[in-house]
């Protein structure tokens, strides 16, 4: 954690650094495996960071988030309180997740919610993605019909969820709810952007606030959110499409050298955030030119000689990474285990089902993270050796209801290892000794998630 704590410190403007009070707390994005992503010269959080991190520690702060706000037409005046990776924890749009935005500014009039983007897109409706069944919650169009997950008829499989959109966008789009919408005008990405506008309506009616929300964005051509923006985040024929105001980098970087009266700071800033957009779109440049279809993070650039792809690179990268973090990793299984995780993935976004390979991602992350030795496929006992304990590994899969095993009594194991994967395909892990779990008469021992200690 040390060693991921400083690569990401490396990557963030250092007058941002105060903003983050508690690293261990702080709610980073994280990768499947549950790594903190904000060291990547690409990272959107490290970006926006960079920017309204230091926004936040300089006495500018009100001069700034003033201009801004008289820019997005919502009024003007200080204090100026930003909190970065907000979650809206009074659940205000009764969502089962509550949204987390990037950034929100609450002046003593105003409140800014801030959504940022770096070179990706803006993200999309879960609910017409096929389930396992093969059946979608959602046709893809805001009109009468019975979500067969739930059974559960509305014209918004999220409405039927006590999910409050839809009391908010007649009055932010000037949509009418009781009327069909085929298809619906909040698909694809448009969906984060009426999400991110419908919470600024709600949060501003709750707080008695004006309330607005932004798109901050690197504004470079090779970057999709900065696309959009020229053409409008939403929709122009939607009432509202208004409703989210994007605004780049560098117009907020000017605003501040503008009206800010350290100069010396946000000319600093204004280059840093300059040569962070001109490097993550020079590497998507330079790599559009071998036509290559795979991510840019899997495309190659010519060094030394011969082709290296971007991931041989940060392969190496992640092995040291590993390596320090966990001193008894078996690291030659990291190929194995990733591919493995991202086939999962691939295969239930493509078909709504689930392949029956979460047991084997539990067991490779146990033998990388702890250097548990595995047992031969079959064999009888536990699932691997830790030492002189014998491990018995027990995954938690995407699809469960509940975040519990069930552990063989019988079994002969010491120490239980328990291996969560999310809903977002991210892995975390906990392990405890045999001897400090419940006792019971039961030929089956449950062991809730959170009563494990979380330590990978």
């Amino acid at each position: 954690m040390i060693s991921d704590f400083q690569a990401v410190r490396e990557n963030l403007f250092p007058a941002s650094l105060g903003a983050i009070e508690d690293w261990e707390a702080f709610p980073w994005h994280r990768d499947r495996t549950n790594r903190i992503q904000a060291h990547k010269a690409h990272s959107s959080q490290a970006i926006a960071i960079d920017v309204f991190g230091t926004v936040k520690m300089s006495t500018d702060r009100d001069r700034i988030f003033d201009a801004i706000a008289a820019r997005v037409g919502v009024a003007p005046g200080g204090p100026w309180a930003i909190t970065l990776e907000w979650t809206d924890t009074d659940r205000l749009l009764g969502e089962p997740r509550p949204t987390q935005v990037d950034a929100l500014a609450v002046g003593s009039l105003a409140a800014l919610v801030i959504e940022c983007k770096f070179t990706e897109p803006g993200g999309q409706c879960s609910q017409t993605a096929m389930l396992s069944s093969g059946e979608r919650q959602c046709n893809g169009s805001y009109a009468d019909q019975i979500n067969p997950g739930n059974g559960l008829r509305a014209r918004c499989a999220l409405t039927s969820k006590g999910v409050r959109y839809w009391e908010y966008i007649p009055k932010v789009f000037a949509l009418d709810p009781a009327v069909d919408h085929t298809p619906c005008p909040f698909k694809a990405d448009s969906y984060q952007w009426m999400r991110n506008a419908v919470l600024a309506a709600a949060f501003g009616k709750h707080h008695k606030l004006q309330a607005a929300a932004l798109a901050a964005f690197a504004d470079h051509p090779s970057f999709p959110t900065a696309r959009k923006a020229k053409r409008g985040l939403l929709d122009a024929s939607l009432g509202g499409h208004a409703a989210i105001t994007p605004i780049s980098y560098q117009q907020i970087t000017a605003i501040a050298c503008h009206v800010g009266l350290d100069q010396e700071l946000w000319t600093g800033l204004s280059a840093w955030v300059d040569r962070k957009i001109a490097g993550a779109a020079l590497r998507r440049s330079e790599l559009k030119r071998f036509e290559m279809d795979a991510d840019i993070w899997d495309r190659a650039f010519y060094d030394d000689g011969e082709w290296v792809s971007w991931s041989d690179v940060e392969e190496q990268l992640r092995y040291h990474e590993w390596r320090a973090k966990y001193p008894n990793a078996v690291t030659s299984l990291i190929p194995y285990f990733e591919e493995l995780l991202s086939l999962a993935e691939s295969y239930h976004l493509e078909t709504g089902r689930h392949l029956d390979v979460y047991g084997v991602i539990g067991e490779l992350f146990g033998a990388i993270t702890y250097g548990i030795k595995l047992n031969k496929n079959y064999a009888h006992g536990a699932d691997g050796r830790l030492g002189n304990d014998h491990v018995e590994i027990k995954t938690i899969t995407p699809f469960k209801s509940k975040d519990e095993v069930f552990v063989k009594v019988s079994g002969n194991f010491s120490k239980l290892l328990v291996v969560k994967i999310n809903a977002d395909f991210q892995v975390s892990s906990g392990m405890v000794e045999r001897k400090k779990l419940p006792k019971t008469t039961k030929p089956l021992l449950k062991i809730k998630w959170n009563d494990l200690p979380h330590a990978k």
